[in-house]
């Protein structure tokens, strides 16, 4: 008898299991896919002032933005050839730090039904972990597909 109650409490449990992963799948819309990326130049020193992220569309925006990094460095980090017509260039700043340390990782990128999303993350040193004491200006380019979509970075 306990093993039949324990049976049917199994099926139940797992039955509800499978449920409950159904509905997050139709509840969702439309699934994310993963999209490859290309990190072309990251540093930390170099960035701009404040933290902002810019997407690049063509070869004058990407001179510009290298214009940026480059206005410290003699000589310049060589600005890439790249073909607009398939890849756009997002341009990650995490703005002045005051210290070493702190860079900026790409975790992933995704194609959602509305738009691009660049899912960033700012490291940070930690408490009472050495670091250069210097200001910093950590920033990252990334190479993305054409979509057509919006690209966002968070």
């Amino acid at each position: 008898m306990k093993k039949s109650i324990l049976l049917i409490g199994m099926v139940v449990l797992f039955a509800a299991c499978g449920a409950k992963q159904d509905s997050k799948t139709k509840n969702s819309g439309m699934a994310s896919k993963s999209i490859a990326y290309e990190v072309l130049v990251q540093d930390s020193y170099g960035g701009a002032d404040s933290p902002e992220h810019r997407v690049i569309t063509n070869a004058q925006e990407l001179r510009k933005v290298y214009g940026i990094i480059n206005r410290t460095r003699k000589p310049g980090i060589e600005v890439p050839e790249i073909d607009f017509s398939a890849n756009t260039v997002v341009a990650i700043f995490m703005g002045e730090r005051s210290s070493g340390g702190n860079h900026i990782e790409i975790e992933k990128v995704e194609e959602h039904e509305d738009g691009i999303e660049v899912k960033t993350r700012n490291i940070k040193p930690g408490t009472g972990e050495m670091t250069t004491m210097a200001i910093t200006h950590p920033f990252i380019f990334v190479k993305l597909p054409v979509s057509g979509k919006e690209v966002t970075v968070k």
